[in-house]
Protein backbone atom coordinates (compact mmCIF):
# COMPACT_ATOMS: atom_id res chain seq x y z
CA UNK A 1 0.00 0.00 0.00
CA UNK A 2 1.31 3.45 -0.85
CA UNK A 3 -0.40 6.34 0.90
CA UNK A 4 -0.04 9.86 -0.57
CA UNK A 5 -1.36 13.08 0.97
CA UNK A 6 -2.18 16.34 -0.81
CA UNK A 7 1.30 17.68 -0.04
CA UNK A 8 2.90 14.80 -1.95
CA UNK A 9 4.18 12.98 1.11
CA UNK A 10 4.11 9.21 0.89
CA UNK A 11 4.29 6.21 3.11
CA UNK A 12 4.53 2.58 2.08
CA UNK A 13 3.28 -0.49 3.92
CA UNK A 14 3.75 -4.08 2.77
CA UNK A 15 2.33 -7.32 4.08
CA UNK A 16 3.40 -10.77 2.81
CA UNK A 17 0.50 -13.03 1.89
CA UNK A 18 1.33 -16.74 1.93
CA UNK A 19 -0.98 -18.88 -0.21
CA UNK A 20 -0.66 -22.64 0.14
CA UNK A 21 -1.36 -24.84 -2.88
CA UNK A 22 -4.65 -26.60 -3.28
CA UNK A 23 -4.36 -30.32 -2.54
CA UNK A 24 -4.57 -32.46 -5.66
CA UNK A 25 -4.49 -36.25 -5.91
CA UNK A 26 -3.75 -37.93 -9.24
CA UNK A 27 -1.76 -40.91 -10.44
CA UNK A 28 -0.86 -43.02 -13.45
CA UNK A 29 -0.22 -46.74 -13.74
CA UNK A 30 2.43 -48.66 -15.67
CA UNK A 31 1.48 -50.79 -17.43
CA UNK A 32 -1.97 -49.37 -17.96
CA UNK A 33 -5.00 -50.68 -16.10
CA UNK A 34 -5.54 -54.05 -17.83
CA UNK A 35 -3.39 -57.17 -17.54
CA UNK A 36 -3.16 -60.91 -16.90
CA UNK A 37 -2.77 -62.70 -13.56
CA UNK A 38 -0.47 -62.08 -11.76
CA UNK A 39 -0.53 -58.41 -12.77
CA UNK A 40 2.19 -56.18 -11.32
CA UNK A 41 1.48 -52.45 -11.55
CA UNK A 42 3.74 -49.50 -10.72
CA UNK A 43 1.90 -46.39 -9.51
CA UNK A 44 3.21 -42.86 -10.01
CA UNK A 45 1.53 -39.97 -8.23
CA UNK A 46 1.23 -36.34 -9.25
CA UNK A 47 0.78 -34.62 -5.92
CA UNK A 48 0.70 -30.96 -4.92
CA UNK A 49 0.81 -29.66 -1.34
CA UNK A 50 0.50 -33.13 0.16
CA UNK A 51 1.61 -34.26 3.60
CA UNK A 52 0.08 -37.70 3.95
CA UNK A 53 -0.57 -40.36 1.32
CA UNK A 54 -2.68 -43.50 1.55
CA UNK A 55 -3.18 -46.07 -1.22
CA UNK A 56 -5.97 -48.63 -1.10
CA UNK A 57 -5.60 -51.23 -3.86
CA UNK A 58 -9.12 -52.59 -3.46
CA UNK A 59 -8.08 -56.20 -2.93
CA UNK A 60 -8.04 -56.30 0.87
CA UNK A 61 -4.26 -56.04 1.08
CA UNK A 62 -2.46 -53.72 3.44
CA UNK A 63 -2.88 -50.05 2.62
CA UNK A 64 0.38 -48.54 1.39
CA UNK A 65 1.69 -45.09 2.38
CA UNK A 66 4.66 -44.87 -0.02
CA UNK A 67 4.68 -42.22 -2.71
CA UNK A 68 5.07 -44.45 -5.78
CA UNK A 69 4.28 -48.04 -4.82
CA UNK A 70 4.18 -51.25 -6.82
CA UNK A 71 1.41 -53.78 -6.29
CA UNK A 72 0.60 -57.22 -7.67
CA UNK A 73 -3.05 -57.97 -8.38
CA UNK A 74 -4.24 -61.56 -8.65
CA UNK A 75 -7.10 -63.42 -10.27
CA UNK A 76 -7.50 -67.13 -9.61
CA UNK A 77 -11.08 -67.23 -10.87
CA UNK A 78 -12.50 -67.82 -14.31
CA UNK A 79 -13.72 -64.27 -15.11
CA UNK A 80 -12.05 -60.85 -14.98
CA UNK A 81 -11.44 -59.34 -11.54
CA UNK A 82 -11.90 -55.58 -11.23
CA UNK A 83 -10.20 -53.65 -8.44
CA UNK A 84 -10.75 -50.01 -7.49
CA UNK A 85 -7.47 -48.31 -6.59
CA UNK A 86 -7.88 -45.24 -4.39
CA UNK A 87 -5.28 -42.59 -3.60
CA UNK A 88 -6.17 -40.41 -0.62
CA UNK A 89 -4.01 -37.35 0.20
CA UNK A 90 -4.13 -34.74 2.94
CA UNK A 91 -2.62 -31.25 2.88
CA UNK A 92 0.51 -30.57 4.86
CA UNK A 93 -0.79 -27.03 5.39
CA UNK A 94 -4.27 -27.89 6.66
CA UNK A 95 -5.88 -26.97 3.35
CA UNK A 96 -8.02 -30.06 2.98
CA UNK A 97 -7.77 -33.42 1.27
CA UNK A 98 -8.42 -35.05 -2.08
CA UNK A 99 -9.16 -38.55 -3.36
CA UNK A 100 -8.89 -40.10 -6.80
CA UNK A 101 -10.05 -43.59 -7.85
CA UNK A 102 -9.14 -45.66 -10.90
CA UNK A 103 -9.87 -49.26 -11.82
CA UNK A 104 -7.56 -52.18 -12.57
CA UNK A 105 -8.85 -55.18 -14.55
CA UNK A 106 -7.07 -58.53 -14.17
CA UNK A 107 -7.75 -61.33 -16.63
CA UNK A 108 -7.63 -64.88 -15.25
CA UNK A 109 -4.64 -67.01 -16.09
CA UNK A 110 -5.44 -69.94 -18.39
CA UNK A 111 -4.45 -73.42 -17.26
CA UNK A 112 -2.48 -75.61 -19.68
CA UNK A 113 -2.95 -79.28 -18.89
CA UNK A 114 -3.04 -82.56 -20.79
CA UNK A 115 -2.53 -86.30 -20.42
CA UNK A 116 -0.93 -88.76 -22.83
CA UNK A 117 -1.89 -92.37 -23.51
CA UNK A 118 1.75 -93.55 -23.18
CA UNK A 119 4.98 -91.80 -22.29
CA UNK A 120 7.43 -94.63 -23.04
CA UNK A 121 6.97 -96.35 -26.41
CA UNK A 122 8.77 -98.13 -29.23
CA UNK A 123 9.20 -96.36 -32.56
CA UNK A 124 7.07 -95.66 -34.53
CA UNK A 125 4.19 -95.04 -32.16
CA UNK A 126 1.13 -92.80 -32.22
CA UNK A 127 0.21 -91.40 -28.82
CA UNK A 128 -3.18 -89.98 -27.88
CA UNK A 129 -3.17 -86.60 -26.13
CA UNK A 130 -6.21 -85.53 -24.12
CA UNK A 131 -6.51 -81.80 -23.50
CA UNK A 132 -7.85 -80.84 -20.07
CA UNK A 133 -6.85 -77.15 -20.20
CA UNK A 134 -9.20 -74.38 -19.13
CA UNK A 135 -9.68 -70.64 -19.59
CA UNK A 136 -7.96 -70.41 -22.96
CA UNK A 137 -8.85 -69.27 -26.46
CA UNK A 138 -6.03 -70.95 -28.38
CA UNK A 139 -3.50 -73.68 -27.72
CA UNK A 140 -0.02 -74.00 -29.18
CA UNK A 141 1.27 -77.57 -29.18
CA UNK A 142 5.01 -78.17 -29.57
CA UNK A 143 5.60 -81.90 -29.99
CA UNK A 144 9.35 -81.57 -29.38
CA UNK A 145 10.26 -83.12 -32.73
CA UNK A 146 10.06 -79.96 -34.84
CA UNK A 147 6.32 -80.22 -35.39
CA UNK A 148 3.86 -77.70 -33.92
CA UNK A 149 0.10 -77.32 -34.06
CA UNK A 150 -2.22 -74.46 -33.12
CA UNK A 151 -5.74 -75.34 -32.02
CA UNK A 152 -8.71 -73.53 -30.49
CA UNK A 153 -11.23 -74.44 -27.83
CA UNK A 154 -13.46 -76.12 -30.42
CA UNK A 155 -10.81 -77.89 -32.51
CA UNK A 156 -9.73 -80.93 -30.48
CA UNK A 157 -10.34 -82.44 -27.07
CA UNK A 158 -8.18 -85.39 -28.04
CA UNK A 159 -5.49 -85.43 -30.70
CA UNK A 160 -2.83 -87.87 -31.81
CA UNK A 161 0.81 -87.55 -32.77
CA UNK A 162 3.23 -90.02 -34.34
CA UNK A 163 6.65 -90.22 -32.71
CA UNK A 164 9.42 -91.87 -34.69
CA UNK A 165 13.05 -92.59 -33.78
CA UNK A 166 15.32 -93.79 -36.58
CA UNK A 167 18.52 -93.46 -34.53
CA UNK A 168 20.19 -96.35 -32.67
CA UNK A 169 19.73 -94.57 -29.30
CA UNK A 170 16.68 -93.66 -27.22
CA UNK A 171 15.37 -90.13 -27.82
CA UNK A 172 13.33 -88.07 -25.37
CA UNK A 173 10.88 -85.58 -26.85
CA UNK A 174 9.43 -82.78 -24.71
CA UNK A 175 5.75 -82.32 -25.46
CA UNK A 176 4.82 -78.76 -24.53
CA UNK A 177 1.48 -77.00 -24.46
CA UNK A 178 1.31 -73.20 -24.37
Amino acid sequence: LIAVNSDGCTDTFTQAILVYPNVTADFTMTPDSIGCHPFNVDFFNFLVGVDSIRWDFGDGSTIDTSSNPSHTFTNTGSVDSIYTVELFVRSQYGCGADTVKKTVRVHPKPTAQFTVSDDTVCSPFTILITDSSSGYDTLHWDFGDGITLDTTTTTFDTLSHLYDNSSPNPVTYQLQLI
